[in-house]
Formats: C-alpha cells, sequence, structure tokens
C-alpha cells in the first residue's frame, strides 16, 4: 500500500523494502505537498500507521478520508448515501478540471473508466 501511495502521488515506482523505510518516504516526500488521499477498506490500525500515522507527515490543507474503518474504534462515523453518477462526475471535474464538465480530451476515458 506504501508504494501504491508513493507511485500514485510522485507518478514513479519506488522499491519499498520495509514499512519504516516506507513510512520515512511518504514522510520525506509528502511534507511539503497538499494532498487528497482517500483510503478504502482499512481493515487493521497498523495500515493507518503505515501510510499516515502523523498529520505532519503532510503538507498544510491536506485531506485524507477514511471510507470505510472495520475493526478500529473510532470518534465518529458519518454515514452518507452515495452520488449518482452525474453528480460523482460533475463533483471530480470541478476537482480535477475547475469545471462542471471534464476536459474534452478526457471526458472518454473518465466516462470509460470512472463511471
Amino acid at each position: 500500500m506504501q508504494e501504491n501511495l508513493l507511485h500514485d502521488v510522485l507518478k514513479y515506482k519506488l522499491n519499498v523494502k520495509s514499512f519504516e523505510m516506507g513510512r520515512t518516504l511518504i514522510k520525506n516526500r509528502f511534507c511539503r505537498k497538499k494532498l487528497l488521499i482517500v483510503l478504502d477498506d482499512v481493515t487493521e490500525f497498523g495500515q493507518l500507521e503505515n501510510l499516515c500515522a502523523n498529520r505532519e507527515w503532510f503538507g498544510q490543507g491536506t485531506v485524507i478520508i477514511i471510507t470505510t474503518l472495520k475493526l478500529l474504534e473510532v470518534n465518529y462515523v458519518y454515514k452518507t448515501d452515495g452520488m449518482n453518477e452525474n453528480d460523482s462526475l460533475e463533483l471530480f471535474s470541478w476537482h480535477a478540471f475547475r469545471g462542471e464538465k471534464p476536459i474534452e480530451d478526457f471526458n472518454k476515458v473518465i466516462v470509460e473508466d470512472y463511471l
């Protein structure tokens, strides 16, 4: 998971040989980046410790969303209904392209892969 997170943000492959090495890479490479990170299907506390144990690992303004948290004690669970396809594409487009619709070149790829 650490390798996936590093690759998704940095856009190149890193060979993570241990959890500690992954934690160090995340801390050093992301400390000045403003990121949106969505973690889904987290089932063990160790997963969180190895991906985002400390707020200081990430740049100011980073948002981390954990959509599924099973077997862990949490302070608050916010339940929400899912969005329909049109609303979810529009929300994605506002954040990715700063507009209501995807940029024309990306429209076909997004519609096929995202929906």
